[in-house]
């Protein structure tokens, strides 16, 4: 029980009034089970995404002896094959329960409860993260009573969902290294620091979402060592250490040989195992080998020269690395898919969709960071400083769900364990002010509140509903309510799609075909290259870029949208004139699915 406590006297009092672990975890395990059945009780998962559909596919793949360093996907050549950015490491728990439960169930039956089963498991271990991280914030039962830990799980449900069975996306590890990370922190000893080294690297090597975090992380305990921070020499050091020894285990566990020194933006290669040595190896050197010599400024300019040197370095080897993680997605692929997917959107579009949930959550978070900032800024005039660098991570991850409204869910499973500080210093404020003071702030506090109940409560107009024009429909629609007789049909061929009729394609269909484009940013160019073949009035430039293909596919969409002259290809197929180059295959029976076999005689 040592590790879930204040165990450093140094550091932090243990006091008396202590709340008792175990029946608080029971508490966190019992919330987390009722959120979860409750998403289980509807027909689709709250946080489920297709995402969950594609791993399914990859993880039977691999099942099926596709093999543990094969990340393509052969149905997918668009018309290069389709080689996956995911993990392994996500992987290898699902494979691991199924490999070892098909004797007894089957392979197919044994994936399927390996789906359901590892999500919880992982839950579990999120919630004792949850109670070990308050443990070190809070440990007095006067800071947090049932009732605070009660308030703050509440406002906690879309990080609980991500544990649901069938969520089987990378984000709830992520969610789980995050809050490891953070135990980690709040530590501040050799243990600690090891924790966060070895959680940024393989959080690193499992998805590159956090990376701003992580690179934030490194920044903070690098500051504590400058400004000597009392304890910061063994966490830097520590840290250090996991991250020298954790890239190389993970680049021998998760890439081939042959592409140990292959750049991949968007995936964990070799730029990033560089990155992470590097600061292991300098933190290594200045934390033992400088120890506690010079002033802070030529602390502070040692780390600045060193940092500025591996990122040159690194820059220098892998020039296409400034391009960033999405460098692929440009033109057509970006105007008319990327820009209009949600989640990747700023936090506007809570306000736009009137997501009265998404904009509470925000509100909450905001105004938690707010109110427990007396608590972090008093913890670094008394030389803590675990909450300050928990805090400054809480306000990098509500500035990242600002500009990118993806990152709701993972915030919501770090900030709201702030609370109770926030709780407290309200409470302390309150008891600080007069009888008129407290009557003027009560009556200033609801006049604030009545907008924000206002937004909430307001429900969403019906006669202004959503505007989607041929672009959308014609990326988008999937014709997953019509069945795929006629492309079962077609025998072994290469057929242009755009992405959502290609991943139904692929899930549903028979397996004898392979697409060209799918919703995932590394299909990217095929997905541009499906929209110029629909944009393009020149007939010869029509022919090459279909050349690679046998069949082009797409789902019938409503006539007259906005776009469609954009479009002169779809509006002859929706007409039902004569294309030349596309003969199309009249269906069996009525369906949305529109198919044309590509004469490649023009």
């Amino acid at each position: 029980m040592a590790i879930f406590g204040w165990t450093n006297a140094s550091q932090r009092e243990v006091p008396n009034d202590t709340w008792p672990f175990w029946l608080y975890l029971l508490l966190v395990v019992c919330v987390i089970a009722v959120y979860i059945t409750l998403d289980l009780s509807g027909d689709t998962l709250h946080n489920g995404d297709i995402d969950d559909q594609l791993r399914g596919l990859f993880l039977r793949l691999l099942l099926r002896s596709s093999g543990w360093y094969d990340l393509s996907l052969p149905t997918v050549r668009g018309p290069e094959i389709y080689i996956s950015p995911w993990s392994r490491l996500i992987d290898a728990p699902y494979a691991s329960i199924a490999f070892a439960l098909q004797y007894f169930f089957g392979q197919e039956r044994s994936i399927d409860i390996a789906f359901k089963m590892w999500p919880p498991i992982l839950g579990a271990i999120y919630s004792i993260l949850i109670v070990s991280v308050l443990k070190r914030l809070c440990p007095s039962k006067a800071d947090l009573p049932v009732k605070t830990l009660l308030g703050l799980l509440i406002v906690m449900p879309y990080a609980f969902w991500e544990f649901s069975p069938g969520r089987i996306d990378h984000h709830n590890l992520q969610i789980v290294l995050l809050l490891l990370v953070i135990y980690g922190i709040s530590r501040f000893d050799m243990v600690g620091g090891a924790t966060v080294g070895v959680s940024v690297s393989v959080s690193t090597a499992v998805g590159l979402e956090t990376l701003p975090i992580s690179a934030l992380i490194f920044i903070a305990l690098s500051c504590t060592w400058v400004f000597n921070v009392r304890g910061s020499r063994t966490m830097l050091g520590s840290t250090g250490i996991a991250c020298l020894v954790m890239p190389p285990i993970l680049m021998l566990v998760l890439i081939p040989p042959a592409h140990y020194w292959t750049m991949s933006a968007d995936a964990f290669s070799m730029p990033y195992i560089q990155a992470l040595s590097a600061f292991g190896l300098v933190s290594v050197l200045v934390s033992i080998g400088l120890g506690e010599r010079y002033n802070r400024m030529v602390r502070a300019i040692i780390l600045l020269f060193l940092g500025a040197a591996v990122l040159t370095c690194i820059l220098l080897q892998y020039p296409l690395m400034a391009s960033g993680p999405f460098s692929m997605i440009t033109g057509p692929s970006r105007l008319y898919w990327f820009d209009r997917i949600q989640q990747e959107m700023t936090s506007l579009q809570f306000f736009r969709t009137q997501d009265h949930i998404a904009i509470a959550l925000l509100a909450t978070m905001s105004l938690t960071l707010v109110l427990a900032a007396p608590s972090a800024r008093r913890s670094i005039s008394e030389g803590r400083p675990q909450l300050p660098i928990i805090y400054l991570l809480a306000c990098a991850l509500v500035i990242l769900v600002f500009l990118s409204n993806r990152f709701l869910r993972i915030s919501v499973g770090v900030v709201p364990l702030l609370m109770p500080l926030a709780i407290r210093e309200l409470a302390a404020r309150w008891r600080s002010l007069s009888e008129k003071d407290a009557k003027v702030s009560a009556v200033i506090g609801c006049f604030a509140a009545l907008p924000l109940a206002l937004l909430l409560l307001t429900p969403k107009s019906p006669d202004a509903p959503e505007s989607y024009d041929a672009f959308d429909h014609l990326l988008w629609k999937s014709c997953e309510h019509h069945d795929l007789t006629a492309i079962s049909l077609l025998g072994r061929s290469k057929v242009m799609t755009p992405p959502a009729l290609g991943l139904h394609i692929i899930l549903n269909g028979p397996g004898n075909v392979s697409v060209s484009s799918i919703p995932f940013h590394r299909s990217a160019p095929a997905i541009s290259r499906f929209l110029r073949t629909f944009m393009t009035s020149d007939g010869s430039e029509r022919s090459a870029l279909l050349a690679d293909f046998d069949y082009l596919a797409l789902c019938r969409i409503p006539r007259g949208l906005p776009g469609e002259g954009q479009m002169p290809l779809l509006q002859s197929l929706l007409a039902g004139e004569e294309v030349e180059g596309l003969e199309p295959m009249v269906p069996a029976r009525p369906t949305d699915l529109m198919l044309f076999r590509v004469n490649h005689s023009y």
